[in-house]
C-alpha cells in the first residue's frame, strides 16, 4: 500500500481510498446474514446475488469516490496548489463523501429493519399468548 506525503506535523502518510480495508470483518457475517433467509435449494441463487451485488457495489462505489478525488485535486492543482495539498483535497472529499454514505446507510438499514424486527416479536409474543390461554 502507499501512501501520500503530508505535512510534517503527521506521522505516517494518508492511505489512498482503495489501499483501506473496506469491511474484511464485515463480510462474512454479512454474507451470513444475507444467506440466512435462503431456501436450500436457494442457496446458490442466494450466494450469487449476495456476491455480484457486493463486487459491483464495491467497483462502482470506488469509481465514484476516486472520480470525485481526481476531479476535486485537478481542481486545486489549476488553482495554485502545492501537489500534496491538491491530493489531500481530494482524498478529503472522497473520505467525507464515503462517511456520509455511509450514515445514510445505516439510517436506512435502522429504518427499514426495526418493523420486521418489531412484527417477529410481536407475532412470536402473540404465539406465546396464544399456547399459554390454550393450557
Amino acid at each position: 500500500m502507499w501512501t501520500a506525503p503530508v505535512p510534517s506535523r503527521a506521522a505516517a502518510g494518508v492511505p489512498p481510498p482503495t489501499g483501506a480495508p473496506h469491511g474484511g470483518l464485515a463480510m462474512p457475517a454479512a454474507a451470513g446474514l444475507a444467506m440466512s433467509g435462503a431456501r436450500e435449494e436457494d442457496a446458490g441463487l442466494s450466494s450469487g446475488l449476495y456476491n455480484t451485488t457486493a463486487q459491483l457495489g464495491s467497483a462502482g462505489g470506488a469509481a465514484v469516490l476516486t472520480a470525485l478525488a481526481a476531479g476535486r485535486s485537478g481542481a486545486a492543482s489549476r488553482h495554485g496548489s502545492t501537489p500534496t495539498e491538491a491530493l489531500l483535497a481530494g482524498y478529503h472529499l472522497a473520505f467525507g463523501v464515503g462517511a456520509g454514505l455511509l450514515v445514510a446507510a445505516i439510517a436506512v438499514a435502522v429504518v427499514v429493519l426495526r418493523p420486521a424486527r418489531e412484527r417477529v416479536l410481536v407475532s412470536a409474543t402473540k404465539a406465546r399468548q396464544q399456547s399459554v390461554e390454550s393450557v
